[in-house]
């Protein structure tokens, strides 16, 4: 999922859908393990007591642990952001722009939000909570997107899990999405990101991490219509 800077100046942040249910996400994380992952996330709501908006079905005060796609993308730990939701992900290189989630990974996420990624691959052994396993599972995602060239030991036992689990073709992903972090020139100056980290559109949006959120109840939403509101967000912007 890797770009270049000439890429991005060319386009603009997802976009929302259209209701107003989806008009107001926020989201916090924070690095308590530092650049490697796992990263901690906090659904909130915006600045000056702006209402957030649940995110699918999360409401505001949750907590969950999640992962990045990019390597090479940025988000100042503790600060607000805009959430665009999508199966997809903007500035994903390796693939088309928008990038779609790689079903490996959204298997891999799954498993691991659900408890049942613990257990023994090949001479490695996953242990949730386990800093050294949550860096292995954040390396294998990497690797999976396109963002590193090449993962060892617990990271590529895992990539093969993933590979072995979705190769039937029965399992969709639906259940994972893309949490596209951003803020508009309207909300302000919003985490001081220096100019090599800060990425702006032609619209003056500023776009950050593309990182993870695994819907608890996919069967309350249209999840079909994310990705047709990305694409339509992003055609309008490089208008």
């Amino acid at each position: 999922m890797r770009t270049t800077i000439k890429a991005v100046a060319a386009m603009a942040i997802v976009g929302l859908l259209a209701s107003g249910a989806w008009a107001d996400m926020f989201v916090k994380v924070t690095t308590p393990y530092g650049s490697q992952g796992p990263f901690a996330a906090e659904v909130t709501n915006g600045w000056a007591a702006q209402p957030g908006s649940p995110i699918l079905g999360r409401p505001v005060g949750t907590g969950f642990t999640t992962f990045c796609l990019e390597e090479n993308e940025y988000f100042s730990s503790g600060r607000i952001y805009r959430v665009a939701l999508s199966n997809q992900a903007v500035l994903g290189g390796g693939g088309p722009n928008p990038d779609p989630l790689d079903v490996r990974t959204a298997w891999l996420y799954e498993q691991f939000m659900t408890g049942l990624l613990a257990g023994t691959y090949g001479a490695y052994t996953f242990t949730n909570g386990d800093l050294a396993s949550e860096q292995a599972l954040q390396a294998a995602i990497w690797y999976i997107e396109q963002e590193i060239g090449s993962v060892s030991g617990l990271a590529a036992a895992l990539e093969a899990a993933a590979g072995t689990a979705v190769g039937s073709g029965n399992y969709t992903g639906s259940r994972v999405q893309v949490m596209n972090l951003y803020y508009t020139a309207a909300d302000g100056n919003v985490d001081n990101l220096g100019s090599i980290h800060d990425k702006i559109a032609q619209d003056g949006t500023h776009l950050r991490q593309s990182m993870l959120v695994c819907v608890p109840a996919p069967g309350a939403i249209a999840l079909g219509l994310l990705g047709l509101g990305l694409v339509g967000w992003v055609k309008r912007r490089m208008a």
